[in-house]
């Protein structure tokens, strides 16, 4: 019985020592607009965005895709960029030492907008994590 508690023990051990947090991504739902804090020295703003996707009830050829057009602000330096939703297929973008994201947007809009209306969800995480 006690090798059963011992063998217990140490399987516990060796998880907790191994089981550690290696990325410290940052969740935002971002309004079109808003700044965001990424670190001290970094921050950025969804300036709009261009929503091509199917409308609800619609038949498409395309699923389309969102195109969102962002300020980043990296130690007094201004970066204007472009992001697609989801950046299927494409290496992560890396800024600052962060890669960028852009994980849904909510609701479907058609066309290029700047309403506040429109939530961006993206995740930000430390390059190399």
């Amino acid at each position: 019985m006690r090798l059963v508690y011992i063998l217990l023990l140490s399987v516990v051990l060796v998880f907790s020592v191994t089981c550690t947090k290696t990325s410290d991504s940052k969740e935002f739902n971002c309004i079109i607009g808003n700044t965001y804090k990424v670190s001290d020295r970094m921050s950025f703003v969804i300036d709009s965005l261009n929503d091509s996707r199917c409308q609800p009830g619609m038949m498409c050829f395309w699923a389309g895709q969102v195109i969102l057009y962002m300020n980043i602000s990296t130690g007094g330096s201004l970066m204007d960029t472009t992001f697609y939703l989801g950046n299927s297929g494409m290496k992560p973008v890396i800024i600052g030492g962060y890669s960028f994201k852009a994980d849904s947007v909510y609701p479907i809009s058609a066309g290029t907008t700047k309403s506040k209306e429109i939530t961006v969800k993206m995740t930000i995480i430390p390059a190399g994590s």
